[in-house]
């Protein structure tokens, strides 16, 4: 149900580009937290179908104690 909500999303963004979807590049920026970590997932599987260009991207800016650890969870996704 939500791949099918965000084909439809993705679909009507390419058609605002007017650009096909295997021309889109797409980048997705993640914490290391469950709820980036899931739309990367869910993103690379829509990836398979739509053929678009994904890219994920992680910053630490060492706000917290976990930071480090977060930042190699990222680096493994």
């Amino acid at each position: 149900m939500l791949d099918r909500h965000l084909e439809s999303k993705l679909s009507i963004y390419a058609k605002r580009l007017d650009k096909n979807l295997d021309k889109l590049s797409i980048l997705v920026c993640i914490s290391g937290g469950v709820d980036s970590s899931v739309l990367l997932n869910i993103m690379f599987m829509l990836r398979s179908k739509f053929k678009f260009k994904l890219n994920a991207a992680h910053v630490n800016y060492s706000f917290h104690n976990k930071s480090d650890l977060m930042s190699k969870h990222c680096y493994k996704i």
